[in-house]
């Protein structure tokens, strides 16, 4: 559910409501926009991580431009909502290809640094507001 209002927010106009990589915008992209919904072509790969790794990066030569300002979890979230949109289970991960995304399944934390917390952006642009304006 986490994941699919991820998708609502930011990816809707490319790919559409569907995933059917037929989003307003999709007309105008070349290459078109992903279809969620066929497991071939995944140029980046169809791994959680993989789809991960693309949210974050983006994908060079397309309109897919990279997400990495989305919180960590929320693109976590978002590559296992996309990938639920398939007609089979993707390929699972490995360690390796967890690690390659700053997973280490070694750690109890993941690797995180100790479960380092992040707040929504609306939280913390009102504390940056409360701030701004204590200081006045």
């Amino acid at each position: 559910a986490h994941g699919k209002g991820v998708y609502e927010q930011q990816c809707v106009t490319c790919h559409g409501a569907t995933g059917e990589g037929n989003g307003v915008a999709a007309a105008s992209l070349t290459p078109p926009p992903r279809n969620f919904h066929k497991d071939t072509g995944w140029k980046q790969g169809r791994m959680p991580s993989q789809v991960f790794e693309t949210i974050s990066k983006g994908v060079p030569g397309s309109a897919m431009s990279a997400f990495s300002t989305i919180a960590a979890e929320d693109r976590w979230a978002l590559a296992h909502y996309v990938l639920s949109l398939g007609p089979s289970a993707p390929p699972a991960d490995t360690a390796a290809s967890l690690m390659k995304v700053g997973v280490d399944t070694s750690k109890a934390d993941g690797g995180s640094g100790g479960g380092s917390k992040s707040i929504p952006i609306d939280y913390a642009i009102e504390r940056l507001v409360q701030e701004a304006n204590k200081q006045k």
